[in-house]
């Protein structure tokens, strides 16, 4: 891995905004090559009204696709696994952190974060129009004691092997089992069991001891493992 203030990182890497030098991106060699041939294309930019931002980091391992990453608050924390790949839209706000693990793929994802963490393990796949709301983004206000009740952290765990179908969507505060996927179109609300499936509004579980494979005809290297678990 090479260290870089983001302010210098290298030309094929697009940033906008305001950064002082305590915000750092590490890219690994195979993202600086997947960077400098053209099949990874990254932008970081600012938004939201800050005056600059501080204390981002971010770790870049993904070997090929297209990211974009809008850091709006300090003491944001990024990591993209080696071999990531796809179409991420990664949005981080107050005391926000994100975590992809090796071989994760996606289509179309958006992560939304605000005072909140979202882990995600490895070898997931993500299907288009994904949203992980992760956090409430605005206040809820209690009408009797005038205060703000869901400025809490939230957490968010996704665990390895997980299939997100198109459309579905992740509220706060909800984990994903390890093996499961969740149905086209889906919105979980609650916490889903490793090796389940999960359809509907809100998403219930209608299989178990189930998995699946990136191929439709013949078992991958990860669903051979699961198999050899629970057989």
């Amino acid at each position: 891995m090479t260290e870089f203030e983001l302010l210098e990182a290298p030309a094929k890497l697009h940033v906008t905004g305001k950064f002082d030098n305590s915000c750092v991106i590490s890219i690994s060699a195979s993202s600086m090559a997947a960077l400098k041939n053209g099949t990874l294309k990254v932008r970081i930019s600012q938004h939201g009204g800050a005056s600059h931002i501080s204390n981002a980091k971010i770790i870049l391992s993904s070997a090929s696709g297209n990211i974009n990453v809008f850091i709006g608050a300090h003491d944001s924390y990024l990591a993209l696994g080696e071999n990531t790949s796809g179409a991420f839209d990664l949005r981080l706000w107050r005391q926000s952190t994100i975590t992809v693990a090796e071989n994760t793929t996606s289509n179309g994802v958006r992560i939304v974060c605000d005072m909140s963490e979202v882990s995600i393990g490895q070898d997931c796949m993500f299907s288009d129009g994904i949203l992980v709301q992760s956090a409430d983004q605005h206040g809820i206000v209690d009408l009797q004691s005038g205060r703000i009740i869901n400025n809490i952290m939230r957490r968010t765990r996704i665990a390895d092997h997980v299939w997100l179908g198109r459309h579905s969507t992740l509220l706060p505060d909800i984990s994903i089992g390890h093996g499961s996927i969740i149905g086209a179109g889906a919105i979980v609300t609650k916490d889903i069991p490793e090796t389940s499936v999960a359809v509907g509004v809100p998403a219930r579980v209608v299989k178990t001891k189930t998995t699946w494979s990136r191929s439709p005809v013949s078992l991958d290297g990860m669903a051979k493992k699961y198999v050899d678990l629970y057989r």
